[in-house]
């Protein structure tokens, strides 16, 4: 698509829309920038690059090709601008727009599978976002409740019955937020969803929390598993782990390494954590390391028979690779449904395609290992 021409207006100057605008601007196109607006009244009349921000009121009889939402919780300002602007849909976007139609110039005319063409569907009509459902929509807006433990100088949430800290440098705004992702993330329709009635952890078992972050998949679990370990190297989430597990300190473990396919000072792998304790479930969540973890595992993943809840979305050939690998070893491997789309930090890189990836791996030993991959045999 040709955007030279365009004009823009762009709705939100706060972090995400001077993100948005430095994309922009990177890439020469600033210039079809035609108006900024916010609906935090306090902005109105204040420079911003080189605009003034103005009222949203002023897109009223404003002519535009597009009109960018430059907020983290765009949906609900989605139907706000339908419905009180009479915007029409095609021509409102959020600060995916970019990778939006660079996705779906990837999928036109491909063979795609009938779960391929669904998200396709949807994206043809909504904005790109990491999930691309209606289901996150409950959760933009929904308040939860963020206590602040004075002992301690830290927020907290109840996540179930449980408290949940958080490191200091958040903020309660901040606390909200995160809680509707992991929220988000966990929701039965989820891609990113670990566990469900039919692939769980069951009471009894010792756990390896690889990336435990928040802790929330070791909180669900931690009355009747047997043991948790929580590997973090977080400074700030391991302070709030730490307040976390307090009350079940007797059988958690917490390790301050990055789980890899090496040792070291900093590193470990599966299979010298294994060395001291039989884990029964592994949950795996380190931003694209997992396959080099899994790689880290063989030995122990070879001979004993585990569950594996396993992230596969951070890297396009994930999913295969993975599943390849653990297949091998005797693994039976089911993915969550749905799709996700990964859009990180500098990722895809500019000018590629975002693609739709599986989210979860849901892997339990069921037979012999067959001797490695190919590539493992070479």
């Amino acid at each position: 698509m040709d955007h030279t021409q365009q004009k823009w207006i762009i709705w939100g100057a706060g972090k995400k829309g001077q993100k948005l605008y430095d994309d922009l601007s990177e890439r020469g196109w600033a210039h079809n920038i035609v108006a900024v607006v916010d609906m935090d009244e306090k902005k109105w009349g204040s420079a911003w690059n080189g605009h003034e921000i103005e009222n949203p009121e002023a897109i009223k009889g404003r002519e535009f090709d597009k009109l960018i939402i430059a907020m983290v919780q765009w949906r609900g300002v989605y139907q706000y601008i339908v419905d009180h602007y009479g915007v029409k849909q095609e021509k409102i976007d959020n600060y995916y727009f970019l990778q939006r139609g660079r996705l779906l110039d990837f999928y036109e005319g491909k063979e795609n599978s009938p779960e391929e063409e669904k998200y396709i569907a949807y994206v043809r009509k909504f904005p790109l976002d990491v999930f691309n459902d209606f289901f996150p929509s409950k959760y933009e807006g929904i308040r939860i409740p963020v206590y602040f433990d004075e002992k301690v100088q830290m927020y907290y949430v109840y996540y179930g019955k449980k408290r949940m800290y958080f490191p200091r440098g958040f903020d309660k705004k901040g606390v909200e937020a995160y809680c509707r992702q992991i929220l988000m993330e966990q929701d039965i329709k989820s891609p990113h969803k670990y566990q469900d009635h039919g692939f769980m952890v069951e009471p009894g078992e010792t756990v390896l929390d690889i990336g435990a972050a928040e802790g929330n998949f070791s909180l669900d679990v931690i009355d009747t598993a047997k043991k948790v370990y929580l590997v973090e190297t977080d400074k700030g989430w391991v302070e709030a782990l730490e307040q976390t597990f307090e009350p079940y300190r007797e059988k958690v473990c917490i390790i301050q390494k990055y789980v890899c396919d090496c040792c070291n000072e900093e590193c470990i792998t599966i299979d010298e954590l294994a060395k001291q304790e039989n884990f029964t479930s592994i949950k795996m969540d380190i931003e694209g390391a997992e396959a080099a973890a899994i790689k880290g595992g063989g030995e122990f993943l070879r001979r004993s028979f585990v569950k594996a809840f396993i992230c596969c979305y951070h890297e396009e050939n994930h999913y295969r690779e993975i599943s390849e690998m653990l297949q091998s070893w005797g693994y039976s491997i089911a993915a969550t449904d749905g799709y996700m789309v990964f859009l990180g930090d500098g990722y895809p890189k500019q000018g590629q395609a975002p693609k739709f990836v599986k989210g979860v791996i849901r892997a339990q030993k069921t037979g012999p290992d067959t001797g490695g991959t190919e590539m493992e045999r070479v």
